[in-house]
């Protein structure tokens, strides 16, 4: 089986509130987990390596999660609700810390994201079809 795509990390308190989500990354040839708790992105990050990290916990400078994935080189957003839906603001870039750009609202997130991708698995040499989402799941080196 093949090695396209890359691996995603989604944090949040359940996973039925990222279904949609999930199932656009997959579409793009990622892999994803879910964690609900710091212990459980904890363990995943120990597992897996992962290029992008989504959270609907805020990564502020204080958080945890943050300071987890700062040393990562990943690409970490997180989400913040207001009103009707919810503003996405990325922490870090690449391993950058990026807390100051300006928040997204979620059509703009989805573009960013899609960009990240599309670049990450270029960067790879890996087309986006054939992937493998669930138990192929890349493992760390």
């Amino acid at each position: 089986m093949g090695e396209s795509g890359i691996n995603i990390l989604l944090i949040g308190e359940n996973q039925n509130g990222c279904w949609q989500l999930a199932k656009r990354l997959e579409e793009r040839g990622c892999r994803w987990r879910f964690a609900c708790t710091l212990a459980e992105a904890q363990s995943l990050l120990a597992r897996y390596e992962f290029r992008v990290v989504l959270s609907t916990r805020p990564a502020i400078a204080e958080n945890p999660v943050r300071k987890l994935f700062t040393k990562a080189n990943s690409h970490v957003f997180f989400s913040c609700p207001v009103e009707d839906g919810c503003l996405w603001f990325q922490a870090i870039d690449n391993g950058e810390d990026c807390l100051r750009m300006p928040a997204l609202c979620p059509s703009e997130f989805i573009g960013v994201l899609e960009k990240i991708v599309a670049k990450e698995i270029s960067a790879k040499g890996d087309p986006a079809e054939g992937s493998v989402v669930g138990p192929d799941f890349k493992l760390r080196s």
